[in-house]
């Protein structure tokens, strides 16, 4: 029997609830029952569904409609101008099927589309319609409409469909901007005429280029200072836009001032009348002036002008030429304010600076014009080999009476006077080396080269060709910078090469030799490029190599001690280059060894500087007077034929300082005991003794035994 009272949190009503025009739920309770002692707990109790406490929305629907585009330019008949209409949903219900109706008041009534979806409230939805005006649209001034929307508003919850929401009319009017216009195009026949009395008709075509209807249409032509009298005709008015009225003068008679003035020239303007908007009528529409339909009155304007030179003929930059023209005048009125222009052609320059006598010049007449100072010949002139220009006269024909003054004069252009000047190309090439002086092969020499522009064109493309003179070589590749060319005349350019490695046959030669030629590209006249200049041989920058021959020998002997006389000995020689030139026929004297006796491997062979021969001899034998010396010592002297140098010279033999007594040395050892007998009967003191007989066997053991003893205590020198 007892009650409970639950509450739940706010809720926000929703658009949804708004459109449905109440908020409706459904509520039930549930509770727990106690469970049973020694049972299960029951299944919940859960009430029955209670549907009251319904909220009632109130519903609020409005619609409302503005002009948001209408037609703002200048249209024309058969433009397609857009209207475009805001709706604003001012209701608190979604709108749908949004329509919006438009009624003209002035104007048509038009067809308008709106988007399909639905319209929150708040919200805005754009709808459009378009329309095709016509002239008297245009005209009018304006065009007037009434517009309004509608929409469907939701169907309640359980209810029936509502009326269709209508917002208030709302009326609008759309101005439409006159731009009245007016062109006129004058024609006259003839276009030409050629003297006093001739008769010209005019016609004037006036054209509608605005977007309204004009009415009253007139043309005024001011012609001679006296306005023609010009009709236009009433048919074909009023005159819609695009449309087109020709209206007529008189003939006209030409005059002697006319045949003076060069052309007959005039200026006419059209008007016209617009609508009237609002029952106010507008000024006038004028048109600009046409000064079409010139009439030319034949005249004969005409210069001519011949240029001369002196001299006709240069070599240099920096020579001077003057310059005159004479100016005649080749046509049929009299001409003022005569000038020459002289436009240099390229690359002479700037144009001369020509002054021309201030007196008119008549028909037939001449006048002569000079140029202020002479033109000195430029580089570029010379490199192009001739300076040319074009020279122009000009003059004022006489000015129309009352009207603008005619363009100049301009006479053909004179090539006349034409300055030639000889190309004389030229080059020349020293070359230095560094060092001037070497003395060994494997030294290095640098090499450059200065090349100097000795002609009167500009020189390009230099180059420089070393052609070592053998056996030097070969030579290294000449680098010209680029900087520095082309070339001027009187100008030079340092070229240069990889340096030179002095060889062994340089050294021989005595020096290195090189022959030098440079060569460069003239400047194309004519559009033919010349051949190549190239200089004249340059001989300059030889390298001196210091000559210094020298031989050197040892001597070595085998074996290098003897005891008897009767010994051989074995002798060779090592002959050594010490010099710095090539040698050949390498020659060894020994005072021991008879010259046949001594060969020396390739002795006919070049022998390079370090570089060793080895002669050899046959066996020498000892002599008993080498064993009284107790040695066996020579002099030994060694000579060659150096190479013969680049003059053709040949030198003489070098020939090696007698070589020490110190070097191939053979000690000869001999028993102090037996020194004196063995000197008379030179047998040696090693030879077993031997031979029949009892006393001599006896006598040889003892003495052998006596010469061992002695041999093992004597000293191992020479005496």
């Amino acid at each position: 029997g007892g009650t409970l009272t639950c509450t739940a949190g706010s809720y926000v009503v929703t658009q949804a609830d708004v459109d449905q025009g109440r908020i409706e739920g459904r509520a039930s309770a549930s509770g727990q029952a106690p469970t049973p002692a020694g049972g299960t707990a029951p299944i919940r109790t859960t009430s029955e569904t209670s549907s009251s406490g319904v909220v009632t929305v109130t519903q609020t629907k409005g619609l409302s409609v503005v002009w948001g585009a209408a037609p703002t330019a200048a249209p024309r008949a058969g433009d397609r101008v857009s209207y475009s209409f805001v709706v604003t949903n001012t209701g608190n219900v979604t709108m749908s099927e949004v329509r919006v109706e438009y009624a003209g008041v002035s104007g048509p009534s038009l067809n308008v589309v709106c988007p399909t979806q639905s319209l929150a409230p708040g919200g805005t939805l754009t709808c459009t319609g378009s329309y095709t005006m016509t002239q008297d649209d245009v005209d009018g001034g304006r065009v007037s409409g009434a517009v309004r929307a509608s929409g469907q508003a939701p169907t309640p919850a359980g209810g029936t469909a509502p009326a269709r929401t209508v917002s208030q009319v709302i009326t609008g009017t759309a101005v439409i901007t006159h731009s009245p216009g007016l062109s006129i195009v004058k024609s006259a026949a003839p276009a030409t005429v050629s003297r006093v009395g001739e008769s010209v008709s005019y016609s004037f075509v006036v054209t509608n280029n605005g977007n309204v209807t004009m009415s009253d249409i007139r043309v005024v032509d001011n012609l001679a200072d006296s306005a023609l009298t010009v009709t236009c005709p009433a048919t074909g008015q009023p005159l819609a836009p695009g449309g087109t009225l020709t209206c007529t003068a008189a003939a006209y008679a030409v005059t002697q001032a006319d045949a003076d003035r060069g052309r007959i020239a005039s200026t006419a303007v059209a008007s016209g009348r617009a609508p009237a908007v609002g029952g106010l009528d507008p000024e006038r529409t004028v048109s600009e002036g046409s000064s079409s339909g010139v009439v030319t009155v034949t005249q004969t304007r005409g210069l001519s002008v011949v240029r001369s030179a002196a001299p006709v003929t240069a070599s240099r930059a920096g020579d001077r030429v003057s310059y005159s023209f004479v100016v005649t005048n080749t046509g049929n009125v009299t001409m003022s304010d005569v000038r020459v222009v002289d436009e240099l052609v390229a690359p002479a320059g700037p144009a001369l600076n020509v002054t021309c006598p201030t007196q008119s010049l008549a028909p037939g007449a001449t006048l002569t014009c000079t140029a202020a100072g002479p033109y000195v010949v430029k580089q570029a002139d010379v490199d192009r080999g001739r300076v040319e220009s074009r020279a122009v006269a000009s003059g004022q024909g006489p000015t129309p009476a009352g009207g603008t003054t005619p363009e100049r004069t301009v006479s053909e252009g004179s090539s006349s006077g034409t300055v030639t000047i000889a190309h004389t190309p030229g080059l020349s090439v020293v070359k230095s080396a560094t060092p001037a002086r070497v003395s060994r092969a494997g030294e290095s020499a640098s090499y450059s080269f200065v090349v100097t522009n000795t002609g009167n064109v500009t020189m390009s493309d230099i180059r420089v060709v070393h052609e070592l003179v053998a056996p030097a070589g070969p030579a290294s590749a000449v680098v010209c910078p680029a900087a520095g060319q082309p070339l001027a005349p009187g100008a030079t350019l340092r070229c240069t090469t990889a340096p030179h490695a002095v060889r062994q046959a340089d050294v021989d030669r005595g020096r290195v030799v090189g022959h030098t030629v440079a060569s460069g590209q003239a400047p194309t006249v004519g559009g033919v490029a010349p051949e190549r200049t190239v200089s004249e041989r340059s001989s300059s920058g030889t390298v001196t190599a210091a000559r210094a021959p020298g031989l050197s020998v040892v001597k070595s002997a085998t074996p290098t001690r003897v005891s008897r006389a009767g010994d051989r000995v074995s002798y060779s020689f090592v002959v050594t280059n010490t010099g710095n030139v090539t040698m050949s026929d390498i020659r060894v004297v020994d005072d021991l060894v008879a010259p046949a006796g001594l060969a020396c491997s390739a002795a006919s062979q070049t022998l390079a500087p370090g570089d060793t021969l080895t002669c050899a001899a046959g066996q020498y034998v000892v002599t008993q007077a080498d064993v009284r010396r107790g040695r066996i010592a020579g002099t030994t002297k060694v000579s060659g034929q150096p190479v013969t140098p680049a003059d053709g010279a040949v030198p003489s033999r070098t020939v090696a300082e007698p070589s020490s007594a110190d070097t191939g040395v053979v000690e000869v050892i001999v028993p102090k005991s037996a020194a004196s007998g063995l000197a008379r009967t030179g047998v040696s003191p090693l030879i077993p003794f031997g031979g029949a007989g009892v006393l001599m066997l006896l006598g040889g053991v003892i003495l052998l035994i006596a010469r061992r003893r002695q041999a093992a205590s004597a000293p191992h020198t020479t005496t």
